[in-house]
Parts: C-alpha cells; sequence; structure tokens
C-alpha cells in the first residue's frame, strides 16, 4: 500500500530557497550579469524589430540595432518561394478549367509557359520546383494519369526551353533541342496511354501507316509493302515534324510574350525578328 503522503507536491518554501540563493549568487557574481544580447547560455539573441520604422528596413529584410544589421528573412528564397507556388496554382487551375470546359486543343500552346517564365526569372531550379508541384497539384485535382500526362507532354518542352533562354541561347540549338524533348515526351505518352489501355498503340499506328501506304502503292500501281524499320522512320519523322511546328509557335508567342515582360530571350532567324519588331528587337532596360 503506497502511502498518500508520497504523491503530495513539494512545498513552496523550498522553490523561495532556490530563488533567493540564485539571486543572491547573481549579485555576488557580476560577471554573469546578461550581456546585451546574449542570454545566459551564451547564445547570441536575434531581434526582430517589426514595428520600428526606424531601425527596419523591409526592402532588404534587416533590422538594425545600434548599428548592428540582423537579417530578419532572405527575401530572394522567399519571391522564388512565392513566384513558384503562384505559377504552380495558375498551372494547375488552367489545366482543371480547359479539362472540365473541353479547351485543351485551344490554348494547347499555353501550358508550357509557366515553366519558361519560372526559369528565366529565377533560374532552373525554380522552374523543376514549379513542375513539381504542378505536378502533385494536378494528381490531386484531376489523377495521376493527367498529372503525368502534362509532364510527359508539356514539362520536357517548358523546362528544355526554359533553361535554354536562360543561357540565352540561340535558335539553331533550341529549335533541336526542344523538338527533340517533344518526341521523347510524345514517346512516352504513347508507351503510358498502352500500358493504361492495354493496348499497343505502336502496333496499331504502326499498321495504319501500313495500310494508307498499301493503298496508295495500289492506287499509284505500285507493288510491295513497307519494312518494318521504314514505318517506325516514317512515324518519327512525322512526331519530329509536329514537333517541330509546335516549337516553332512557342519561339513565337512566348518571345512576344517575354519580351513585353521585360526579359531577355534568345536570338530567332532574323526574318522572324523583322517580322515581330520592325523598328529592332527591344532590349530589357533590367534582369526582373
Amino acid at each position: 500500500m503506497i502511502s498518500n503522503r508520497s504523491c503530495l507536491p513539494v512545498s513552496p518554501v523550498g522553490f523561495r530557497t532556490i530563488w533567493k540563493s540564485s539571486a543572491t549568487f547573481s549579485r555576488e557574481n557580476p560577471s554573469r550579469e546578461r550581456k546585451k544580447g546574449v542570454s545566459p547560455l551564451g547564445r547570441k539573441h536575434v531581434h526582430f524589430n517589426l514595428c520600428s520604422s526606424a531601425n527596419a528596413n523591409p526592402a532588404q529584410g534587416l533590422t538594425q540595432d545600434d548599428g548592428d544589421a540582423v537579417p530578419l528573412f532572405d527575401t530572394e528564397k522567399t519571391k522564388v518561394l512565392v513566384e513558384t507556388a503562384m505559377l504552380a496554382a495558375v498551372s494547375g487551375m488552367t489545366s482543371l478549367l480547359l479539362t472540365l470546359l473541353k479547351l485543351e486543343s485551344y490554348l494547347y500552346y499555353l501550358m508550357p509557359f509557366p515553366l519558361v517564365l519560372a526559369s528565366l526569372r529565377s533560374g532552373f531550379k525554380a522552374a523543376q520546383k514549379t513542375l513539381v508541384a504542378t505536378f502533385f497539384l494536378m494528381f490531386v485535382l484531376l489523377g495521376p494519369a493527367r498529372a503525368l500526362t502534362y509532364v510527359l507532354l508539356f514539362g520536357f518542352t517548358g523546362m528544355t526551353l526554359g533553361a535554354l533562354w536562360t543561357v540565352p541561347s540561340p535558335w539553331w540549338i533550341t529549335f533541336p533541342a526542344c523538338t527533340g524533348a517533344y518526341v521523347a515526351g510524345m514517346m512516352g505518352y504513347v508507351c503510358t496511354a498502352s500500358f493504361l489501355l492495354r493496348e499497343n498503340l505502336f502496333r496499331l499506328v504502326a499498321y495504319n501507316i501500313q495500310s494508307l501506304a498499301g493503298q496508295f502503292a495500289l492506287f499509284f500501281g505500285i507493288e510491295g509493302t513497307l519494312s518494318t524499320p521504314v514505318i517506325i522512320t516514317v512515324l518519327i519523322g512525322l512526331l519530329a515534324l509536329r514537333g517541330l511546328i509546335y516549337v516553332g509557335v512557342l519561339h513565337v508567342c512566348y518571345a512576344v510574350l517575354l519580351v513585353g515582360m521585360d526579359h531577355r530571350v534568345g536570338k530567332l532567324p532574323q526574318i522572324v525578328e523583322r517580322a515581330l519588331w520592325p523598328t529592332g528587337k527591344p532590349q530589357p532596360s533590367s534582369q526582373t
């Protein structure tokens, strides 16, 4: 049987005695007095003076305490984080609205724009964060298939164009690179669709091409059929042609938008630049 006496709280007299002894020890040892900005454990205090306009510098995120500037926060990282979140939200909500309203084919060329803008404003890592955030947002809103489709069809192309325009690179580098990224993403999309539909779409497309070629051969009186390597070459060539047209439209549209937003983009063909800017291509006044 445990006595209730052992469960009683400690008398406050003991705490009062400890308090008095510690106060007496502090008076007898002036070296233990607290220094300004230093805690009893020797750690330096960080003063966040957010209310005083005389000591605070909101533009730099600093406060001044007797001439010592103490950083409140990293404004550059905060700006990148906010821009990444906003661009990811715009991409996700735009995809949701386009899917619900059946308008994907009309605004197909604007989907990679947030990735290119994030790359030009804050660097390639910001574009990566935007892509990852958009993927998870679309994963929640539209499901995993739609999120993976966005990454394959628009993510590869947007990341490639943004990374090359950050340098900036001329058009004879960006066109082949973005076309290759588009073809790779399209092939990945076909593989994903084949897996989800339980159907070999490559074989179906090859059969349609062979059938169409046979009809042309019969019409012109040519005997023979296309072999498999020729069909694969034709298929890749058609995808490359489609990707080249798509990338060309992206270059023209995004160059007009980004130059108007005071960003530097890569060089386009001279004939295109003269058509877009008859008086000369404007140079950015400041890197935003």
